[in-house]
Parts: C-alpha cells; sequence; structure tokens
C-alpha cells in the first residue's frame, strides 16, 4: 500500500490534482461529519439529509474558492507565509459563504433543526 501512494505522489502532475480533489473533498466530508457529531453526541438519521444537502451545496463552492485562490498549484515543497495567508483566507471566505447559504437556506424544510454551532 505504501508503495502505491509513493509512486501515485511521485509520478506525473496530471495525477496529483485529481488525488488532491479528492483527498480535499473526502476531508471537508469528514469533518462536516465530525462537526455534526462533536455537537449532538451522534448524528440522527433526520439529519443525514441535511448532512447530504449541506454537502452536495458546500464542496463546490469550497472547491471553487480553494481552485480561484490557487491553492491546488502551489508547491508545498516552497510553502511561505503568503501561501499560508492565501489558505487562511480562502478558509475564511468559504466558511463565510457556508454560513451566509445557511442562513439563506434557513426556512427551507430540510434545514430544519440545522445546529447553528456546526
Amino acid at each position: 500500500m505504501r508503495n502505491i501512494i509513493i509512486r501515485l505522489v511521485d509520478s506525473n502532475r496530471l495525477y496529483k490534482l485529481p488525488i488532491t480533489l479528492v483527498t480535499d473533498l473526502v476531508l471537508f466530508a469528514v469533518i462536516l461529519f465530525l462537526s455534526y457529531y462533536i455537537r449532538l453526541g451522534e448524528i440522527q438519521s433526520h439529519f443525514v439529509p441535511q448532512i447530504l444537502f449541506l454537502l452536495a451545496v458546500y464542496m463546490p463552492i469550497k472547491l471553487a474558492v480553494f481552485w480561484q485562490f490557487k491553492l491546488y498549484k502551489i508547491s508545498y515543497r516552497y510553502f511561505s507565509l503568503y501561501e499560508l495567508q492565501d489558505v487562511l483566507k480562502a478558509s475564511l471566505l468559504s466558511a463565510g459563504l457556508l454560513t451566509l447559504l445557511s442562513v439563506i437556506f434557513r426556512d427551507l424544510p430540510l434545514m430544519e433543526g440545522y445546529p447553528r454551532s456546526v
């Protein structure tokens, strides 16, 4: 398994972007599920459609913001404070957009019981 990962990471740049995008999507999904789990103690069945809806709306926005800040073109081998600022700006902007969307969608029946602390 380790050899496969090393080969993928060391391979052509063509493969690095899809791997990075898939990794980000998985991490975003895990973070959202964990935020519900930490807030509620368990993920009840009536929250699952809400989480899936948020993932469907949030993931493209998060990826678009990260893409706009060119985070997928950064060479992390030469990561500096300027790149760290870009990462922080992109994260704050995407979090702000998620907050804005949660306010916009709060009256949907699907979003009933949405925990604000998530």
